[in-house]
Order: C-alpha cells, then structure tokens, then sequence
C-alpha cells in the first residue's frame, strides 16, 4: 500500500471495524497506570528503534496488517500513529459526554 493512502485514513475512524481476537483487550493490566506505564515502555522501545533504523530498511520490511493490506514497517509506523490518536479521539469524546462519572 503506497504510503499516501495510508496517512489519510488514520485520524479518523472511516468504517467500524471490530479487532481480531488476538488484538482484542484482555484485561491484563489491572489499572490505567499499569496500561499506561507499559504502554509508554513500549512506544520508547519503538521510537529508538525507529531512530537507529535507516529508512531503506523501513521498507524493506512488509507483513500483513490486521486490515489484510501489506503495509512496510514505515507505513507501520505511520499506521501506530494514526491508531493511537485516533483512539486519543475516542477517549476524549467518551469523557466529554455528560453521564461519564467523573471520579
């Protein structure tokens, strides 16, 4: 998939679309903090490995992604970005309604 399709779909949710099974949340973690705290290990992780990464073998890399399109691992990390602001959004608006508690 050219990368140029791939940025504009990421923001915005274009078609409902229920995780596969093995990306559906489980629970794991027992609190936000814990979710969050592995989240962000996680995303450093991938960041620095971004950075030591040259850009031709960002390309290089291919595998399908949950959607079935082949994606390189620098479509891959456009896709992160967008999936997680677009989850940001998600959350924001969840907590913007009215009848969510607030403590």
């Amino acid at each position: 998939m050219l990368q140029r399709q791939v940025e504009p779909l990421l923001p915005v949710q274009v078609l409902p679309f229920q995780a596969p099974d093995p990306l559906k949340p489980t629970g794991k973690w027992a609190t936000e903090a814990d979710t969050l705290k592995v989240f962000k290990a996680s995303r450093e992780k991938y960041i620095d490995w971004v950075k030591k990464t040259p850009e031709k073998d960002l390309r290089a890399h291919v595998q399908t992604s949950p959607l079935g399109i082949e994606l390189d691992a620098h479509e891959w990390m456009l896709f992160m970005v967008g999936h997680t602001a677009r989850h940001t959004k998600q959350i924001e608006e969840v907590k913007a309604d009215p009848n969510f508690p607030k403590s």
